[in-house]
């Protein structure tokens, strides 16, 4: 599942589809304008509100999802993830263009074997999430 239906999300989503290796599938869009519910974009559909997720993730199966909102304010981002936490689901965050070319971010590439007899392996990146030491201890 893909959170965020607009720029990033839908450069996210025609990644994905247009990427034969990666066994991954959109099973749906969740996003909090209400303009957008309903609506199919890249032939994915906007099935729900980030306050959806707790319903959807095990109405559909989802094993995680994708948070793909460029702009995002840190309170919304840390509501989805505590959303998702309480399900409990995987969450990971595309980190906006700026982020990575400027250096916030840091990029990694991880190798997970899945099939070490027939050589097969996957190769991700792991960004992670950073939280500013003023941030530390908040609630």
């Amino acid at each position: 599942m893909l959170v965020g239906a607009g720029r990033a999300g839908v450069l996210a989503a025609k990644e994905i589809m247009n990427r034969g290796d990666l066994p991954l599938e959109i099973l749906g869009f969740v996003d909090d304008d209400p303009d957008k519910g309903g609506s199919v974009i890249q032939g994915v559909k906007v099935i729900g509100t980030t306050g959806d997720l707790p319903r959807l993730v095990p109405e559909l199966g989802i094993d995680h999802v994708v948070i793909t909102i460029a702009q995002a304010e840190r309170k919304d981002i840390r509501r989805i993830i505590e959303s998702c936490d309480s399900v409990p689901v995987k969450a990971r965050i595309i980190p906006g263009l700026y982020e990575i070319l400027s250096g916030t971010v840091e990029v990694k590439f991880v190798i997970e074997w899945l099939d070490r007899d027939k050589g097969q392996f996957a190769v991700r990146l792991a960004i992670p999430l950073r939280v500013p030491d003023s941030d530390v201890g908040a609630a």
